[in-house]
């Protein structure tokens, strides 16, 4: 199975190129955050992934030790 790195804060935004500022996504997901399909929810005590047409969220689940840091 391919998968792809998803900015949370777009390189064309000043985000850095690095870890702690990307999601591993299955390419389908990755496709449906860019075209709007999708949106990240941030609490930043637990992100959360919006389905914008059904308003279903979804857990973002992340490996040990890996934690998303709030630029």
């Amino acid at each position: 199975m391919d998968a792809d790195a998803h900015h949370v804060k777009p390189l064309s935004a000043g985000g850095p190129d690095s870890p702690f500022n990307m999601l591993c996504l299955c390419p389908n997901c990755h496709r449906r955050l860019h075209t709007g399909q999708f949106d990240i929810v941030f609490d930043w005590s637990s992100p959360l992934c919006l389905d914008v047409f059904d308003k279903t969220k979804y857990r973002i689940n992340f490996r040990e030790g890996h934690k998303l840091v709030n630029y």
